[in-house]
């Protein structure tokens, strides 16, 4: 293919994503791909593309022929973390999500879903070291802080628990999951006024959170 052909079809396939017009971005990148299977740049927006449409397993192939060609391609190793999580497979996420770390460390999104996979595989120490990376580049994500507080709850550091959960919900106050998790911390501590009254704030925010109605 001519390269200022493939640039072009690039182009229209960038304007299809922007546009939301997915599906036609789709056919376009396979074509390219087809054609030239070195395209990293190509396999990488059509990893995107399965992404937005959930298609998981071919984000996986997707980001895994980018790795092929380009191996320190730091948003391949990301979004392929991000989709073997999805997958339900954390170990292998953790390996990728690892990498991606190693690539591009003052990246906040990598560490947090690093997080998250260690989450998923109980080894909460590890997943509050990710989580207090993030919140230390980027202070004002209150997702990190709450599951900051998930994480220590797990560890049965409960003060440290209830205060990062405070600072999730002084970053954003109807944040439901973060209050049930406030609660459980202060049931822990014996504050059990103060666990009720968050747990009733979390149920009153969102009524089918089963956490928060079991532990009130």
């Amino acid at each position: 293919m001519n390269p200022g052909t493939s640039r072009s079809d690039m182009e229209t396939a960038s304007m299809h994503m922007q546009k939301g017009q997915t599906r036609e971005a789709v056919g376009i990148l396979e074509t390219l791909t087809r054609i030239d299977d070195r395209n990293a740049e190509a396999w990488l927006m059509l990893a995107a593309a399965h992404a937005r449409l959930g298609n998981l397993d071919n984000v996986i192939q997707s980001c895994r022929r980018v790795i092929a060609i380009e191996p320190d391609n730091a948003a391949a190793h990301y979004n392929l973390g991000i989709a073997l999580l999805q997958a339900g497979s954390p170990a292998e996420s953790v390996t990728s999500l690892r990498r991606a770390t190693e690539l591009t460390p003052d990246r906040p999104g990598v560490h947090f879903y690093l997080g998250n996979a260690m989450m998923q595989l109980q080894q909460f120490g590890e997943a509050a070291n990710c989580f207090r990376q993030v919140v230390t580049l980027k202070p004002g994500h209150a997702p990190a802080h709450n599951s900051l507080g998930a994480a220590l709850l797990h560890m049965r550091q409960y003060p440290g628990a209830v205060r990062a959960c405070r600072q999730a919900i002084q970053l954003a106050p109807r944040y439901a999951e973060a209050h049930t998790i406030l609660g459980a911390a202060l049931a822990e501590l014996n504050q059990y006024d103060y666990a009720i009254s968050s747990l009733q704030t979390a149920i009153s925010l969102n009524p089918e959170l089963a956490t928060a109605h079991y532990n009130l």
